[in-house]
């Protein structure tokens, strides 16, 4: 918000100018979605915001006008002449403060079994949805789930925490949108192993949301991805930058494989056999397929902003 709010009138950025600004151009769609949802109820000038084709949002026509600036079929005409480039846009990059962290946590990752034959597995995901606040506001709620199953696949605990969305998704840094939804939820149960939805460290700076998770809260994790971020497939082996990250692993030989990289405290030979001991016959493992389901939001009116409660 800031950094569009120190657009000049008249002149216009791009929400890549801003991803480039905040530290990571990948963040693009994250500043598309946040201005577009949030710029008018919080009053930034976010008219001037557009795509690197010019493409404005929607309503943003007339308000750009106003100031001068020429728009045909939805797009600005002048958009070079006018462009704030990042360098000259106000904002505290935080992606870039948020990768240092990452490396630097990265180095406490340990690969080595804690527990050697685990039964008790915990599957975690995270849902979101936009909502309204107190104040009539939109903000985006997440809503973390945990659920805990034995070796017989069978559900023994579980637990959410319903809290706002700390930052938007931008790739690579799911650790840290998710960890706070996730954080409370799986500090109130006992498991011998967290399993999330999301990457170890099959990840650019070897610490993907499973990493975040195990170091942040010293426990053992690992994480099963339906989409590969990095590295090239060798057999069943994830090769990334010359070292075995994880593991493509099919249900059957010909069919889509999930992507299993190990977290914290759990070496990569114990996230494949993990996976395999509660997978179920399906794609997607047991644990997490059924923490997937329990942070699916209930209707309106069958849960409120701030719930937090254990099964």
């Amino acid at each position: 918000m800031r950094a569009a709010s120190s657009v000049p009138r008249g002149k216009l950025t791009t929400f890549g100018e801003i991803a480039r600004t905040l530290g990571d151009y990948r963040a693009a769609k994250a500043v598309a979605e946040v201005i577009s949802v949030m710029g008018r109820a919080y009053g930034v000038p976010w008219h001037r915001v557009v795509s690197s084709r010019g493409e404005i949002l929607r309503g943003a026509e007339d308000p750009l006008r106003e100031e001068g600036v020429v728009v045909k079929g939805g797009r600005v005409v002048d958009l070079t002449r006018r462009l704030v480039e990042a360098g000259e846009l106000e904002a505290r990059p935080i992606l870039a403060e948020m990768r240092r962290t990452q490396r630097i946590l990265a180095e406490r990752v340990v690969l080595e079994d804690e527990v050697e034959r685990p039964e008790l597995v915990a599957g975690a995901d995270v849902a979101y949805r936009w909502e309204r606040d107190e104040g009539g506001l939109p903000v985006e709620v997440a809503r973390g789930a945990v659920v805990v199953v034995d070796t017989d696949l069978r559900v023994v605990d579980g637990s959410i925490q319903i809290s706002p969305a700390v930052m938007p998704y931008v790739p690579t840094y799911l650790g840290f949108r998710e960890f706070p939804a996730l954080a409370r939820a799986l500090s109130r149960l006992s498991f011998d192993v967290a399993m999330m939805d999301g990457h170890g460290i099959a990840h650019p700076v070897f610490f993907g949301e499973a990493s975040h998770v195990g170091v942040c809260l010293d426990i053992p994790a690992l994480g099963v991805a339906k989409r590969r971020l990095v590295g090239k497939i060798r057999g069943e082996e994830l090769i990334y930058m010359t070292r075995q990250v994880g593991w493509a692993l099919p249900v059957k030989p010909e069919g889509r494989p999930v992507y299993v990289s190990p977290g914290h405290k759990v070496s990569l030979e114990g996230s494949a056999e993990v996976v395999k001991k509660f997978r179920g016959g399906t794609r997607i493992p047991a644990p997490v397929r059924l923490a997937h389901k329990l942070a699916e939001f209930p209707k309106p009116g069958e849960g409120r902003f701030g719930e937090a409660s254990s099964l």
